[in-house]
């Protein structure tokens, strides 16, 4: 349980702009009733070990990444500055769209997508690269701004470019507040346990069944020397909030117990900082380089697969 709070960003994002926070052009490109948002600043993120490593998961396990980046030659580690991912579902299968702001060559991302098989799509002037079943698109709003998704939600971007559409003022507040303080970050505005695959609890009784009383949550990543994590969640009642700190800082304490015993040189994870305030619950920690890679493990592939 304790792994997978410190791993909410993470599980999100299967998802920071023009100086800290996320920047107002790609926000007013998503959808304005967004329930899941994630994002990076990639001039941050790629300047440390620890944050290209996790960019190269993402891009395995991000559908929109990985199809934009495989089909059409969108490259994330090359000459991109931010990336914002955004569903409207209520669940991570939901999919969503992926909005970035960097320089892009349409030439080059044309050409490979032919010589993929892809065909293309003018909508509202603009030109929608597709791959060979059409359901995936990319399209390039400029030279600085790409959307890439299941083609009906990069039609829905485009639409609200011309529309100069925008998200609610209090989701963008949040957007501005977790962007500005993190590498890479995601907000939930639904229970995220529902964004969990396979989190359903084992035991009715036990402390996981205490995630189902969370309603929202967010969290932000600082990667410097290490990670810096931090999360916040919401739960139904102050009540509810204590029990599932107490429960975490419980659970905490016996995993590095039980590495002590075994004569581990040091706990797989470290003692986390839990605060309540109310119904709200904060919770922090530092990791190393290898403590956070292990909550993030290579994605395996089916035999003679290769990305």
């Amino acid at each position: 349980m304790y792994g997978r709070i410190l791993t909410i960003s993470v599980l999100a994002a299967h998802s920071a702009g023009v100086s800290t926070a996320a920047g107002r052009q790609l926000r007013d490109l998503v959808m304005p009733d967004a329930k899941v948002l994630a994002g990076l600043n990639m001039d941050r993120v790629k300047s440390t070990a620890l944050g290209r490593y996790v960019l190269t998961q993402l891009a395995q396990r991000v559908v929109q990444i990985h199809e934009a980046s495989t089909f059409f030659g969108f490259d994330p580690s090359r000459n991109v500055h931010e990336l914002l991912f955004a569903s409207s579902g209520t669940s991570l299968d939901a999919g969503g769209i992926l909005v970035a702001r960097g320089r892009f060559d349409g030439a080059a991302m044309r050409s490979k997508a032919e010589q993929n098989g892809g065909t293309t799509e003018t909508y509202r002037g603009a030109t929608i690269l597709l791959d060979t079943k059409k359901t995936i698109g990319l399209a390039l709003l400029s030279s600085t701004i790409a959307a890439a998704g299941d083609v009906a939600s990069v039609k829905a971007v485009i639409d609200r470019e011309a529309k100069l559409s925008s998200m609610t003022s209090a989701l963008s507040a949040e957007v501005s507040r977790w962007s500005a303080a993190g590498d890479f970050w995601v907000i939930s505005m639904v229970p995220p346990l529902g964004l969990m695959p396979g989190s359903a609890p084992a035991n009715p009784g036990g402390p996981q069944n205490l995630l189902k009383n969370l309603q929202r949550a967010a969290a932000g990543i600082r990667f410097r020397n290490g990670a810096e994590v931090t999360t916040e969640a919401q739960a139904d009642t102050s009540e509810n909030a204590s029990t599932l700190g107490n429960a975490l800082k419980f659970l905490a304490n016996m995993a590095q117990a039980q590495a002590s015993k075994k004569g581990a040189p040091a706990a797989a994870l470290p003692l986390p900082e839990v605060k309540t305030q109310g119904a709200t619950l904060n919770i922090s920690a530092t990791l190393t380089d290898s403590q956070f890679r292990n909550l993030l493990p290579p994605k395996k592939q089916p035999a003679g697969k290769k990305l």
